[in-house]
Order: C-alpha cells, then structure tokens, then sequence
C-alpha cells in the first residue's frame, strides 16, 4: 500500500482507478490488466546500473516484457 497511497487517495480514484499486479519477467502476466482496456502506456522498464551481464539481466528481460506486454494488447483488440 506505501508505493500507491499516493494513487489510491487521488480525487475520484475510488471509482475510477484500478491497481494490477503485474510482472514483465513473467509471462502473460498482464493480460488480465489489459483485457477490456482501449490504450496503454508502458513506461515501466528494469534498471540495474551496477550489473555484470546487462545484456541477459536487463535488455533481454526488457525487450520480452515488451513484446509480452504488446501480446496482450493484441488479445484485448488494442
């Protein structure tokens, strides 16, 4: 709940505001959050600045996740 109080105490955000799990590593996990959905904005991306192996730990990952993320588009008709 700290990360999103912010969020959840917005005017009119009781109604209108709805708060999904989602993980960009796991896949098909944001289908459920994009079904009935008219647009998204993706503006999440890992960072690790101090990694070893960013290739494998930060771009791949990324680079799935996206292509995760625009699967589900595709199945809600976005």
């Amino acid at each position: 709940m700290k990360k999103v109080k912010h969020l959840v105490e917005l005017p009119g955000a009781k109604s209108k505001l709805s708060l999904w799990k989602a993980d960009l590593a796991q896949e098909r996990s944001f289908d459920e959050a994009i079904e009935g959905c008219t647009g998204v904005f993706h503006v999440a991306t890992p960072m690790d600045f101090e990694c070893n192996d960013p290739e494998n730990k930060v771009i791949n990952p990324t680079i799935n996740g996206l292509l995760d993320i625009m699967k589900a588009c595709v199945k809600a008709k976005i």
